[in-house]
């Protein structure tokens, strides 16, 4: 029903590195909207490219979870 807000709002916490927020958002996509949910995994592909060298420990985590999705 609101799923493009939950993508929306997961792509502006995702820009502020808040990834547990992201993951929480991810989790709500997945179960609902499978498409929003692939569309999210690539704005954090992105985002993930973007980042500076070395990563800060919430960085490699959060890395680490979006190499577990599928």
């Amino acid at each position: 029903k609101y799923f493009d807000a939950w993508f929306s709002r997961a792509k502006v916490v995702l820009d502020m590195g808040l990834g547990n927020a992201v993951e929480k958002s991810y989790a709500v996509l997945a179960r609902t909207d499978p498409h929003l949910a692939n569309d999210l995994l690539a704005a954090i592909d992105s985002w993930l490219t973007e980042r500076e060298l070395p990563l800060s420990d919430a960085e490699g985590a959060f890395m680490e979870w979006r190499n577990s999705q599928t």
